[in-house]
């Protein structure tokens, strides 16, 4: 202290104060101690270092040129978990790391004498106390008897917890990316599901129209293709669903209505992807007044469960050819759902204890591996009810019974004509137009279709027409994406006006029609609906 001027000393104190665990201040007081030595003997410096170290809160040590220690402050002789500096002074690295580390170590600090320069590393090592993985951030600065390099002073910095934040930024910026990515990707596998869907329904209606102009096999051909092409693009969103999406299956939601006829028709298709390599058939039976029936359930424990039961009719034919049949009826105050298939079925007494709740062993084959009292606890707490019957080497019949609950009154499972009127429909897809001239053919002489497939003209044409003899039919999402069909019914005020969309379980749209007091036709439902001519 007595050799430094008093000036310095002060520089040197309020170093050391801001000097916590910061690599720059590390560096700082080298630096000032490096300079200090300058112009004393090995001895002198060797003193000075220990006297202006010992209280500095971060591990210094110095080495001479042959890479022994000499030299250490009592924080870096704590840090290395030794005793006392004579456990330290005459060591090398290799006495304290593995082998490779003190390589590298050893070849850093002859590059510090040999350059003269002020060198940093960075080095991983386990931590001799704890076992643990540390960063080090190594500064090393030669010192100089005079003219002679005679070692180096070093500051071992710990940067574990800055590289954690490091490693932890870059992985959720990471994430944030991929999210970000998948994000876009969903959204446009979402435009490309509903652009294919309209005309895929457009083409199935048609083929089934045709039952004189064409073959019945050549029918089935093209409902089959059609079927995997709309497999195929429902697979896009379900192949990149969220995994927070899939975990939020298992939690129960509160009972609302749902459309039963497509939630079991957008199962059907999931499935048919899912099991798109193994030679089983998804087929579907829905009596005519059942398309637009509801039941009020826990929307994701009804869909899970149905699905569990579809999976496990498919593991019941073993990999052999199957046909699984889904059949939905209604009545005045019931709604019941059929899943038939042609497999192996199951005895007597497993349908015995399946019926009386008697336990059954996990790993019997017999039980086609479903979870029965999962499927009762969610019929109980829906108000359902369930049956079963089977046939060994025939198959299995689950049934599930609901009662059935008022429809929204934001749906439309009818249209209203009246003679004379004018039916305005605004689509982008040509192939719905087809569909709309389909559904109206049997009444030609009775109303009047005008189509349009951009909103601003079939406004124009809407304002020019008596409104009170009008019927609007139009889709949501429109070729400009400023004027939806919401929009176009506020602009037009057709009192009959019908919003027709496959955005039908999107509840934001729901919403707004609702808001609107406008009836919303699922798009998929176009060909199901009922024209009711009212006058």
């Amino acid at each position: 202290m007595q050799n430094l001027e008093t000036q310095e000393r002060l520089k040197f104190n309020t170093i050391v104060q801001q000097a916590t665990h910061n690599p720059e201040f590390s560096l700082a007081i080298l630096l000032v101690l490096a300079q200090h030595c300058i112009g004393h003997n090995k001895e002198e410096i060797l003193k000075l270092l220990k006297t202006y170290t010992a209280d500095v809160p971060i591990s210094i040590y110095w080495m001479g040129t042959d890479n022994k220690f000499i030299g250490s402050n009592k924080y870096n002789i704590a840090a290395m978990g030794l005793g006392s500096e004579n456990d330290y002074i005459g060591k090398t690295p290799y006495d304290f790391y593995t082998h490779e580390v003190a390589d590298k170590i050893m070849r850093h600090n002859n590059e510090v004498i040999r350059t003269r320069k002020v060198l940093s590393q960075e080095e991983i090592i386990n931590d001799i106390n704890t076992g643990q993985v540390k960063y080090l951030s190594m500064l090393k600065v030669p010192l100089l008897d005079k003219e002679e390099v005679i070692g180096l002073v070093a500051a071992t910095v710990d940067i574990t917890k800055e590289k954690e934040i490091k490693k932890l930024y870059i992985e959720n910026e990471k994430q944030r990316i991929q999210a970000a990515e998948q994000e876009r990707y969903i959204k446009a596998a979402a435009k490309f599901l509903h652009d294919v869907r309209t005309p895929l329904m457009s083409l199935g209606v048609i083929i089934r129209s045709c039952n004189k102009e064409l073959p019945e096999s050549v029918r089935l051909a093209l409902l089959e293709a059609t079927r995997n092409v709309e497999s195929i693009a429902h697979s896009l969103l379900s192949g990149y669903e969220d995994k927070t999406i899939r975990a939020s299956l298992l939690k129960e939601e509160p009972r609302q209505p749902i459309l039963v006829s497509l939630a079991l028709l957008y199962l059907l298709i999931e499935k048919r992807y899912q099991y798109k390599n193994l030679p089983v058939r998804f087929e579907h039976e829905f009596s005519s007044n059942s398309n637009f029936s509801f039941i009020k359930v826990d929307s994701t424990a009804f869909k899970r469960i149905l699905s569990n039961i579809l999976n496990s009719m498919v593991n019941g034919f073993g990999g052999k050819e199957g046909e699984i049949i889904v059949k939905l009826m209604v009545d005045d105050i019931q709604l019941k759902i059929i899943i038939q298939d042609n497999g192996n079925g199951i005895s007597d007494q497993m349908v015995y204890k399946i019926k009386n709740n008697v336990a059954i062993a996990e790993d019997n084959k017999d039980s086609f591996n479903l979870n029965f009292s999962e499927i009762k606890e969610m019929l109980k707490n829906n108000n359902g009810e369930f049956g079963i019957e089977s046939e060994l080497n025939k198959g299995t019949k689950l049934t599930l019974v609901f009662p059935i609950v008022s429809a929204p009154e934001w749906v439309a499972s009818e249209i209203p004509l009246r003679r004379g009127d004018k039916v305005v429909i605004l689509d982008d897809d040509s192939s719905i137009h087809n569909v709309w001239k389909m559904k109206f053919k049997d009444y030609a002489g009775i109303v009047e279709l005008k189509h349009f497939m951009i909103g601003e003209e079939a406004l124009n044409f809407i304002n020019t027409m008596d409104k009170s003899r009008m019927l609007l039919l139009t889709d949501y999402e429109l070729i400009k994406p400023e004027l939806d069909g919401l929009l176009v019914i506020k602009k037009a005020q057709v009192p009959r006006s019908f919003l027709v969309t496959s955005h039908f379980d999107n509840q934001i749209v729901i919403d707004l029609a609702n808001k609107s007091h406008t009836k919303v036709l699922p798009k998929q439902l176009t060909s199901e609906v009922l024209i009711k001519v009212v006058s």
